[in-house]
């Protein structure tokens, strides 16, 4: 859907191709990882989160979701 908005005369051009699904994914995974786990974010979503889950309490605080966030866990290999 990245590439609906371009001008008819720029679909013959490189320009006016898609790039392929790696470039498309790269942007969203800057999305999710700098967008997506800022506190920035977290301020905007905290409401939503008590609005439509009725998320209350130390879990929904904004520190604990960013730590929840950010948290890397190990896994054991299969």
């Amino acid at each position: 859907m990245y590439d609906l908005g371009l001008p008819q005369e720029w679909r013959d051009q490189p320009v006016g191709r898609d790039r392929g699904m790696a470039l498309e994914e790269s942007q969203s995974l800057l999305l999710e990882m700098m967008v997506g786990r800022s506190r920035p974010f977290l301020h905007y979503l905290k409401p939503l989160l008590e609005k439509h889950f009725g998320a209350t309490g130390r879990s929904a605080e904004i520190e604990n979701l960013y730590r929840h966030l950010i948290s890397l866990r190990r896994v054991s290999p299969a």
